[in-house]
């Protein structure tokens, strides 16, 4: 099955118009911070790159959990591979590994190009330090792709996951911003992020809570599509 999956997403000509939209996006944010910014330190690079940019990031990975996941409620795809004889559980946790590799990619592709552009142009070094650095802001992403797997299998529908992720991502920011200039670390993966680039005590509370919320929102998407009825 997951050969399948893999094929119908790169023959699926919604994921290149997406790939339309990052590839520019991330070329001009790389040019912008080149030239105007000036920066020469890799830590404010890799900040820009995975913290500021959270909100673009996450709202990518929402339009693809809307045409790869809700897509096939829509088009009945789910009910089709029950009546082939394939298990809900075989069918979830390949619709999630799928759905994280692919989300990963376009987070790895976004990066790439935005700091290539400063590392060529700014001389910017990356260094061993910073390669952990960058391995936990992929933990914490792996926990935001997990949290809109989970309320994309929620929504069902296309317009109502939309609604609900982007909802996610609306009272995430407010509250980041609301708690941004405390010491406490909320249980929410943006602020995990913000932990991450000041180089905190705290790490550890949010590669803890992450590890929790791709746990616990794998189980809660398993056992929601078990009762759905399709």
């Amino acid at each position: 099955m997951y050969k399948v999956e893999l094929y119908k997403i790169s023959h699926s000509p919604n994921l290149l118009y997406l790939m339309l939209v990052v590839i520019p996006v991330s070329l001009f944010l790389g040019v912008s911070i080149s030239v105007q910014m000036n920066i020469s330190e890799p830590d404010n690079l890799l900040n820009i790159a995975f913290l500021s940019s959270s909100a673009v990031l996450m709202l990518y990975i929402t339009i693809f959990a809307s045409l790869y996941v809700n897509r096939d409620y829509s088009s009945n795809n789910y009910r089709v591979l029950i009546g082939c004889g394939l298990s809900r559980f075989k069918i979830i946790t390949t619709k999630y590994v799928i759905f994280w590799l692919v989300s990963s990619a376009i987070i790895s592709i976004h990066a790439a190009i935005t700091m290539a552009i400063p590392i060529f142009l700014n001389k910017v070094t990356i260094h061993m330090e910073n390669i952990q650095t960058i391995t936990l802001y992929y933990l914490i992403y792996t926990s935001i792709i997990s949290v809109v797997f989970f309320l994309s299998i929620i929504g069902k529908t296309l317009i109502k996951s939309i609604m609900i992720n982007l909802a996610f991502i609306i009272l995430s920011s407010i509250a980041v911003s609301a708690l941004s200039s405390t010491n406490f670390t909320p249980v929410i993966p943006l602020q995990s992020l913000q932990v991450i680039s000041s180089i905190q005590g705290d790490t550890h509370i949010a590669i803890i809570s992450s590890l929790l919320y791709i746990l616990s929102t794998y189980i809660a998407s398993c056992l929601v599509f078990f009762k759905q009825e399709l």
